[in-house]
């Protein structure tokens, strides 16, 4: 008898031993489990091998790296302080600048961490073009910010990298021009950047950036009754009157403007 009373507490065990029962996963966010040290802790006492821990750092760095966003404007986002602690260390150490400005910029959505990395790394390679642009890409199409963008952009957009990496740089800085109420210098701008093209496909580009930007200009004269309007586009064909006072150009053109993503950022950061 007692034998068949232990037959059930055996088919229970049995039972609970084919069940499969999984663990919930626990996720610990990075920014929670990452760990960082004082910075001038680091810079003190580092035994005279800050070049190999600042490596080391960025080792790390890059094999914990996370995509998890951090949109605070605290500072205290894991990437960032760590990224802060290895330049500290080294403040020439290139990739920190360069890589972790981007990552923080584009990926962890940390634009005021990447701003002071970038800045940072300005100050340590001041004519550095990569530099440059992911610093004017941060002002202007991530935090909204075009009057910080353009002596940036300004300051690299006829240089021999931006020719071969970036050679529609000038038009962007035309559309800053432009977008801040000066279209004449958007214009001259334009010109002188066609000047610099021996592309073809490149002086194409801008020439027909040039034909719609000049057929705003004087459209824009023209059809609002305005005095002394220029009545040749361009290519030099004279601006059909379709109807009395009613001008429009021979050839299509689209007008000359800020992508719809740097104008949302600007008007969000100015509504803010």
């Amino acid at each position: 008898m007692r034998f068949l009373s232990i037959i059930p507490l055996l088919v229970s065990l049995f039972l609970i031993n084919k069940i499969n029962l999984e663990k919930p996963a626990i996720h610990i966010s990075k920014q929670i489990s990452s760990i960082n040290f004082d910075q001038n802790y680091l810079k003190v006492f580092n035994f005279g091998f800050a070049s190999m821990l600042s490596s080391w750092l960025w080792v790390q760095t890059l094999l914990e790296s996370d995509i998890e966003p951090y949109r605070k404007k605290d500072l205290n986002s894991w990437m960032y302080l760590r990224f802060s602690s290895i330049i500290a260390l080294d403040p020439k150490f290139y990739e920190a600048y360069l890589f972790g400005g981007k990552y923080l910029s584009i990926i962890k959505d940390d634009l005021r961490g990447a701003e002071i990395i970038l800045n940072k790394g300005l100050n340590q390679y001041p004519d550095d073009f990569w530099l440059n642009i992911n610093a004017g890409h941060n002002y202007l199409f991530e935090i909204g910010e075009p009057e910080k963008a353009i002596p940036i952009y300004k300051k690299i957009q006829f240089s021999s990298m931006a020719l071969k990496y970036f050679p529609i740089l000038p038009s962007i800085v035309s559309k800053l021009e432009k977008n801040r109420g000066d279209p004449e210098s958007a214009f001259n701008l334009l010109q002188i950047a066609h000047g610099h093209q021996t592309n073809e496909k490149f002086k194409k580009y801008f020439e027909e950036k040039l034909y719609s930007l000049k057929a705003e200009m004087d459209l824009n004269c023209l059809n609002f009754g305005k005095l002394n309007c220029n009545r040749i586009d361009y290519k030099g064909y004279p601006y059909l009157e379709v109807k009395k006072g009613v001008f429009k150009a021979k050839d299509p053109w689209k007008t000359f403007q800020l992508s719809q993503r740097a104008m949302e950022k600007i008007k969000n950061k100015s509504a803010n």
